[in-house]
């Protein structure tokens, strides 16, 4: 299948890859999907029941309800217009990539997405994450059958790595065994992006990483050593990314709705580190461009 020069982003959850991305399609102008937020839109269209991109108003009076819920009466009212701007931002960011992916045909494959994660019957937390990529590698394939144009994705946690089960397991009807990976899969469907940066945990990481779900998941996507290595076409290590890591618990588990830990992270981010990792992939990608027309 021809590729649309597309490139990834891989790594562990909370490695830098959501920042990073932005940074580098900045540079390169082009267009960013994180995949996390396009399975939130494509899950929140399909429980409303929408059938189209809604109007602003409707949009807002459904985040509202979530904003809300996320902060205290008094919080609120002091946050409002910053919560606005959030909404706004939010609904932006939806209508872009219904141009880029045609995200109102996708509520179809998103709902089944979620159906195969909850019928897959998985055992342990490992059995959870497995199903969880296995389910998202589909939905990522359907996606990238409406993109038509330049992008860079930055992919969900667990996208890249390779580790098996701890029991038999029947997902959509395809069925692993505690024996087998789902390496074939995701070979197929990574396989349709041009370029492949894995983003590796480096200084800081382990720091500012201390939500338990999360690094537990983070020793399955790692353990294999073939894991986020054997995609990559580029790999970098980011090395302090916040100017204070072990400060707070501020990347403990990202929420939208939580504007207090957006605007930590803001204030720690250690921009020039980040700027330079940015820079490092932006000259990896164009001297990859360079040596394929050769």
């Amino acid at each position: 299948m021809k590729k649309k020069k597309l490139i990834a982003f891989i790594g562990p959850m909370c490695v830098g890859k959501s920042t990073i991305s932005k940074i580098v399609g900045k540079k390169m102008n082009l267009p960013v999907i994180s995949f996390d937020l396009l399975v939130f839109f494509a899950n929140c269209m399909s429980r409303y029941e929408l059938e189209k991109i809604p109007y602003f108003n409707d949009w807002r009076k459904i985040q509202l309800v979530n904003f809300k819920s996320s902060l205290n009466g008094a919080e609120y009212q002091q946050r409002k217009e910053q919560v606005e701007e959030e909404i706004k931002n939010l609904y932006n960011t939806l209508v872009q990539y219904e141009k880029i992916c045609h995200l109102s045909t996708l509520t179809t494959e998103a709902c089944a997405m979620e159906v195969k994660k909850i019928f897959s019957n998985p055992y342990t937390f490992k059995d959870i994450c497995f199903s969880h990529i296995v389910c998202e590698l589909d939905f990522l394939d359907a996606v990238l059958n409406k993109v038509k144009q330049p992008v860079i994705f930055d992919l969900s946690g667990g996208m890249g790595s390779i580790f098996t089960p701890d029991s038999d397991l029947n997902i959509g009807g395809e069925l692993f065994s505690a024996k087998k990976t789902f390496e074939d899969k995701q070979d197929k469907i990574l396989k349709r992006f041009d370029k492949i940066v894995y983003i590796e945990p480096g200084r800081g990481f382990k720091e500012r990483s201390h939500n338990k779900k999360v690094n537990s998941a983070n020793k399955f996507f790692i353990k294999s050593k073939k894991s986020f290595m054997k995609y990559a076409d580029i790999t970098i290590t980011t090395n302090d990314l916040f100017t204070d890591s072990a400060n707070e618990v501020f990347l403990a588990e990202r929420n939208d709705y939580d504007l207090n830990q957006k605007e930590k992270v803001e204030t720690l981010l250690n921009d020039p580190e980040v700027n330079h990792i940015a820079d490092e992939i932006v000259d990896g990608i164009q001297d990859l461009d360079k040596a394929r027309e050769l």
